[in-house]
């Protein structure tokens, strides 16, 4: 290839690269605003102990969702190649899987039921299995889409499908149907996927002639689903054990300040690394732009991340007060450490992209044999202390986790360790600002109204940190450096 044809080729992978992005993140933009509206609406029509009840059974379930398709998504995604039989063969592998899961809970429903005493957990367990027989049925699609990078179509998906399960959830809990609304929401989602990924998709399966032709990309989903079904344990386990222990009423309130900061997270991370996997495995073979690549992408994460992270830890009891009411105050404390646990976790996990775009499942196995029970360990020394005792275990764990994952990655990938320092130094010193302003400005306006001390301290952090923008260049450069690459791609 000539080096006009590899400059060529460069600007398009950027171009489509951007243009993912900007499709990933307008979608994951909607779907925060829909998923924001519903927590704040069914906040205020379920109990905690409803809540607590549904995610007694949703830990178990949600846990089989986060590994449903056993890595070949990521496999799909990765492969140089993908032809239409091994598409074909994937297609059915991920049908069976699905079925297999929806048969293995409808079976172990009485015995989830039996191990937490609540019988009503039972019809939750066998309604909710459903979820995976139409699962298996779009996974694949979703991964085609996701291989092309075509995020548009994906996104508008899946944002009407969440639509969707939000107007039959609160349909349900203005009827009376308690913790039943929750599964409506799960249900009526996924179905409304599967059919829309089928309706839009141009290629339909055909019938399977073997297995053997995707034995390549099997071997890739074994070691990643392994690691996979580590990591999602140990994001179940503190939930299981505490619902266990403590019931529904800790669990529901432990649940919700975890999922007010894995739901922004998410938004965050799940467009971010689809774009991210797609475009480092067309990058594999060449270490030096797969690592600028990583460079911008741990600097962006750093911006968004770390501020946020802030508001949670000093703004802790004012955002409860308005995304979900005066019930809910008494987790403030483990909000607050929980912010400290997962400020980590999108920089440990963009890790993990940089194994699967280059093809080290096997690295990432290996690593969860160590971070798996490292973690577990420690969530069962904080459980008889009830959510405040888990959420110190968390935090604790997750940030030893990444300073002894950041001694590997060096060793096993491309990435550098100096790139990451130069990537985070400037978010960091921003951040250390930010959270310097918001706690000093909740000092001043203790005695305002929560929403008011709210935003004023975050409208205050916000002028700071463009300030420091204006007089620092290389921090300027960084910030709008996304903005710019899509000026100049569109031009």
């Amino acid at each position: 290839m000539t080096n006009k044809a590899k400059e060529n080729n460069t600007l398009n992978l950027k171009a489509i690269s951007i243009a993912g992005f900007l499709h990933a993140f307008k979608g994951q933009a909607v779907r925060l605003i829909l998923t924001v509206t519903y927590t704040v609406v069914l906040a205020r029509l379920l109990t905690p102990g409803e809540y607590g009840l549904f995610f007694m059974a949703w830990v178990i379930v949600g846990f089989v969702h986060n590994i449903r398709d056993l890595g070949l998504t990521s496999a799909t995604v990765q492969s140089p190649q993908l032809e239409k039989e091994e598409r074909n063969s994937l297609f059915w592998v991920n049908v069976f899987i699905g079925v297999g899961f929806t048969l293995l809970i409808m079976l172990c429903a009485p015995l989830f039921a039996k191990l937490y005493g609540r019988s009503e957990l039972s019809g939750i367990f066998t309604l909710l299995a459903v979820i995976f027989i139409f699962g298996g049925f779009n996974i694949q699609f979703q991964a085609v889409f996701r291989r092309n990078m075509e995020f548009l179509i994906i996104n508008r998906i899946h944002n009407f499908s969440l639509l969707v399960g939000i107007i039959v959830a609160i349909c349900l809990a203005l009827n009376g149907a308690g913790y039943w609304s929750l599964v409506g929401l799960h249900l009526s989602n996924e179905i409304m996927q599967t059919l829309l990924f089928w309706r839009f998709s141009n290629w339909k399966p055909g019938r399977i002639e073997s297995i053997s032709n995707v034995k390549s990309f099997l071997t890739y989903g074994k070691d990643l689903s392994i690691f996979n079904i580590g990591q999602n344990f140990t994001l179940m386990f503190d939930q299981l054990i505490l619902g266990w222990l403590w019931g529904a009423s800790v669990l529901g309130i432990y649940n919700r300040m975890a999922i007010m900061l894995l739901m922004p997270l998410r938004q965050l991370m799940i467009p971010l690394g689809h774009v991210s996997l797609s475009t480092m495995s067309k990058l594999q073979n060449e270490p030096l732009k797969l690592r600028q690549f990583y460079w911008h992408i741990l600097n962006f994460i750093g911006y968004l991340w770390i501020p946020f992270c802030a508001v949670a830890v000093i703004f802790s009891h004012e955002t409860i007060l308005i995304v979900l009411g005066p019930q809910w105050t008494e987790g403030g404390i483990i909000l607050k450490i929980l912010a400290i646990g997962v400020l980590p976790l999108p920089f440990y996990n963009s890790i993990n992209w940089v194994y699967q775009a280059l093809g080290k499942t096997r690295q990432l196995r290996n690593w969860g044999y160590i971070s798996v029970p490292s973690i577990i360990y420690l969530l069962c020394i904080g459980a008889p202390f009830g959510g405040r005792g888990i959420a110190i275990a968390y935090a604790a764990g997750m940030n030893l986790l990444l300073v002894c994952r950041l001694f590997l990655v060096y060793k096993q990938t491309p990435i550098c360790l100096s790139d990451i320092w130069d990537a985070l130094v400037r978010p960091l010193i921003a951040g250390a600002l930010f959270l310097g302003v918001i706690l000093l400005i909740k000092h001043l306006a203790s005695g305002l109204p929560s929403t008011l001390t709210f935003l004023v301290g975050l409208l205050c952090g916000l002028i700071s940190f463009f300030l420091l923008v204006t007089i620092w260049p290389s921090l300027r450069r960084e910030v709008f450096y996304f903005p710019k690459l899509i000026s100049n791609l569109r031009n």
